[in-house]
């Protein structure tokens, strides 16, 4: 999970996009204040066509261009002011969380966060035996991707899912996750290309197709988001400026393979409910924080996040996997509260094979943590929903059948709490099934709406 701390940066949320030139207005007179100030803007409030920097295979225009109007109608922006000393922030901090700041369209006014990635284990190469065992993990019936084999043998790959993951990007001339529509970047360092692995290896287990260490879904498309600088660090406004784009992207799918224990980075969260509401469903990892009740990292505690924990190869909780309940409700207005269970599901989480990042992904690489059982799970639903008829995916494509369809399908394991492991085991076959059952009961539920509104007779 990530270490958090407070910058010198400021960060101005805004909600009405056609309040920008007025808004910019009084930004720059707050900095006049400080001649050495930044003003740092994203992609959106500048109206770019495209984020920093961006390399797309796709032949078709950028989405931003396709649909800029109506993301930029449901998506909150925001600008970054970076004064020199934390006196200026405080006092710009204080000026625009004003009443003028807010009768100019200012929603909010924060200090953006910074975090880090860290993980229990290293990107390492895979020996022989931790290779043999990854692809033993992919068809035995008792291995973490259960249920995979037999989506497969029915042809399904994950065709037609979109998925974005944030991370730190993919590896150069990384052919194994072949499926790569778009690599941006939304860090400082102006890259888009994975320094540190990790990224690479959540690809891979999502949408890689290498002989050794192949994924879950790898006809899944893949926009890859590099959020996290070679330092692997990064500020919520990164993330930010990213979902924007995400959404205008129109993917069906966001994997967080990170976590943090700062409940009060409201921005992001907000963020978060705009994406699940628009249809997206996130998935994210619980944390390694370990044997601790209460220890759920956010996002993976919210109630429309996917949350997933991991386990060993014998069925027991992971020493490092995060536990349930959730306890950000508690305190303040909220002391009627209660938490929530958590997390949803769990899967494989130890020594788990994919590509590495180094020499065109030729090799594979393991990694243990929830962050490598996020992106299992992030390709089972990409799986289950190429499996759903075409006509009928778009009624099922959401947070509220996803949900359903995996904690329907998951296993109960014995000797575990539901504070530990949620529903159960991830069990993708079954999880399949439920979705598919999904997605008929919802296209009768409006075959009878329509008939009863024509006045028709309904059987």
């Amino acid at each position: 999970p990530p270490e958090t701390e407070k910058s010198v940066r400021i960060v101005v949320q805004f909600s009405y996009y056609d309040e920008m030139d007025r808004l910019e207005a009084l930004v720059v007179e707050l900095l006049s204040q400080d001649p050495v100030a930044i003003l740092t803007d994203s992609w959106f409030f500048a109206k770019r066509e495209l984020p920093r920097v961006l390399i797309s295979s796709s032949k078709h225009e950028s989405p931003v261009q396709n649909d800029y109007s109506a993301a930029a109608q449901r998506s909150t922006d925001f600008v970054v002011v970076s004064p020199q000393t934390h006196e200026t922030g405080r006092r710009i901090e204080q000026a625009l969380s004003s009443r003028a700041a807010t009768a100019s369209g200012v929603r909010r006014a924060f200090s953006d966060s910074k975090f880090s990635l860290r993980e229990p284990q290293a990107v390492s190469p895979s020996s022989n035996e931790s290779s043999n065992r990854a692809k033993q993990l992919l068809s035995d019936g008792n291995g973490a991707l259960f249920g995979a084999d037999l989506l497969w043998r029915s042809n399904f790959f994950g065709s037609g899912v979109r998925i974005a993951v944030f991370d730190t990007g993919i590896g150069s001339k990384c052919t194994v996750v072949s499926h790569v529509e778009e690599r941006s970047g939304w860090t400082d360092d102006g890259l888009v290309i994975d320094e540190v692995g990790h990224g690479t290896f959540v690809s891979g287990i999502i949408a890689g197709a290498h002989s050794q260490c192949p994924g879950l879904a790898p006809k899944a498309t893949i926009l890859s988001f590099r959020v996290f600088s070679g330092a692997q660090t990064s500020f919520t406004s990164w993330f930010l400026d990213a979902f924007n784009y995400a959404l205008a992207a129109r993917v069906d799918i966001v994997n967080l393979s990170i976590g943090g224990p700062d409940h009060a980075d409201i921005p992001f969260m907000d963020k978060v409910r705009e994406l699940s509401a628009a249809g997206v469903t996130i998935v994210s990892a619980i944390g390694n924080d370990g044997a601790r009740w209460g220890s759920a990292n956010n996002p993976a505690d919210m109630l429309d996040v996917v949350g997933v924990g991991g386990i060993e190869r014998d069925g027991h909780i992971a020493s490092f996997s995060s536990r349930g309940m959730t306890l950000h409700e508690f305190g303040g207005n909220n002391a009627f509260s209660y938490g929530r269970i958590k997390p949803d599901v769990v899967t494989f989480a130890r020594s788990l094979s994919a590509p590495s990042h180094r020499n065109g992904c030729a090799s594979c690489a393991t990694l243990s943590g929830t962050s490598v059982a996020a992106p299992v799970v992030t390709g089972a639903v990409a799986l289950i929903l190429s499996a759903v008829d075409p006509l009928l995916r778009p009624s099922v494509s959401n947070p509220g059948a996803i949900k359903r369809a995996l904690l329907e399908g998951a296993t109960r394991l014995s000797g575990s709490s539901m504070f530990e492991q949620g529903a159960g085991l991830l069990d993708i076959s079954r999880s399949a099934h439920a979705l598919q059952r999904i997605a008929v009961e919802h296209a009768r539920a409006e075959a009878v709406v329509s008939t009863a509104l024509s006045g028709g007779d309904y059987k």
